[in-house]
């Protein structure tokens, strides 16, 4: 296909989030339903801790951040950038910190953790900036590999409000695009999993899968690649 008219695009990423993706679907006719499945919470004392933590250190550390939430409080923890080697997954985060004149040292050339692992040096020290209930596995191969890892939570993920009406746009939608494995658990919850699953990488289409969607997975972290799948299923 190279147009989604007539298709209805559940989009459960959040406003501020998921604005580029919004306007390439209606770009190719597509009707958007906007149903936010995922929110964060900062931590209350997670930006003194992680101040602390890098102040400890002798700017020989990388700081690894795995997400564009989690950007935006290490971003928001510090006046200016600190000294460490600044590592991210995938586009969206790196944008996240470029955008606000951050340098980023290391984006691996696949957007997943063990690239980011595999491109990193043979050892070192880390800094891990994530969510309370973040993926181990990038912490697990650099340890196993002999590095000094310290992970700092910063924030938590927490499902919205949404309101009953939109849910029921959302369950007559014909597709969903789900980013987090966070997000296809909610989504499951709210609106069921009776719909095509677009979904952003792997990880998030394991999770799918298991919990009964039928899924198809973008070929990367991108916009450009989440339109792709959608033409290319729908």
């Amino acid at each position: 296909m190279t147009s989604l008219e007539g298709v209805s695009v559940v989009v459960t990423r959040s406003p501020g989030q998921s604005t580029e993706l919004v306007e390439a679907i209606r770009t190719a006719g597509g009707e958007v339903v906007q149903l936010p499945m995922i929110d964060t919470r900062l931590l209350p004392d997670a930006p003194e801790e992680l101040r602390a933590r890098i102040a400890a250190g002798d700017g020989h550390e990388w700081l690894i951040v795995l997400s564009p939430n989690g950007a935006r409080y290490v971003v928001d923890a510090f006046a200016e950038q600190p000294p460490q080697r600044l590592a991210v997954v995938g586009p969206a985060t790196a944008r996240a910190f470029v955008d606000l004149g951050w340098k980023v040292t290391l984006r691996p050339t696949e957007p997943t953790a063990e690239q980011l692992a595999a491109e990193l040096p043979e050892e070192g020290q880390a800094i891990v900036a994530q969510a309370v209930i973040g993926r181990r596995e990038l912490r697990d191969d650099l340890r196993a590999r002999g590095w000094q890892v310290d992970v700092i939570p910063l924030y938590e993920t927490i499902a919205p409000p949404n309101d009953d009406a939109m849910v029921e746009r959302a369950r007559a939608a014909d597709v969903v695009v789900l980013t987090s494995p966070s997000a296809v658990r909610n989504y499951a919850d709210a609106v069921g999993t009776h719909q095509l699953a677009i979904c952003i990488g792997p990880t998030t289409e394991t999770e799918a899968a298991s919990l009964g969607f039928a899924t198809a997975t973008a070929a990367g972290p991108t916009v450009d690649a989440l339109m792709a799948q959608l033409l290319t299923s729908r």
